[in-house]
């Protein structure tokens, strides 16, 4: 059995069509002052959709932030959900639709690993620049999402 070999990504037919903030807050109980990345806990999670039948896909990151005050309180809280709209205009080079239930309302897409790795870079790393942007100012100024391996947070 031979391996079809994966084919390469092709920045440039990856279009950014949308970015929204759906969810941005920032909560402090009063007098708290910016803190150090170090005392704020963190997590990160996505939800990605690729269309079917056509080039579109759509990641959603959801980032939470926390400190806990000396009775497990949070003093500290913030969240923020961006949504990513994409055209991948070769998606068909990297997209596999499987039926197993031989039904046209529930297929499972599988997407090529490289191509949601160029993907999640995109988007963590956008996510990374608007979160330290909209945190300017708060009590957690300056605070900015560590760079990671994008394959840590791929679904």
């Amino acid at each position: 059995m031979t391996q079809v070999q994966p084919k390469p990504v092709i920045p440039e037919k990856i279009f950014i069509q949308s970015i929204n903030i759906t969810n941005a807050q920032v909560n402090a109980v009063a007098g708290q002052t910016p803190e150090s990345w170090d005392k704020i806990e963190y997590r990160v999670a996505t939800k990605t959709q690729f269309a079917k039948d056509s080039n579109d896909c759509k990641i959603i990151i959801s980032t939470e932030f926390r400190k806990k005050g000396e009775a497990e309180e949070s003093v500290i809280s913030a969240n923020f959900t961006i949504e990513f709209d994409f055209i991948v205009t070769n998606l068909d080079d990297f997209r596999t639709v499987q039926n197993p239930d031989q039904s046209e309302e529930n297929p499972i897409i599988i997407i090529q690993k490289d191509l949601g790795l160029a993907l999640m870079s995109i988007v963590y790393s956008t996510a990374r620049g608007i979160i330290m942007t909209r945190t300017a100012g708060t009590v957690l100024d300056g605070i900015i999402l560590p760079v990671i391996d994008p394959e840590s947070i791929l679904e």
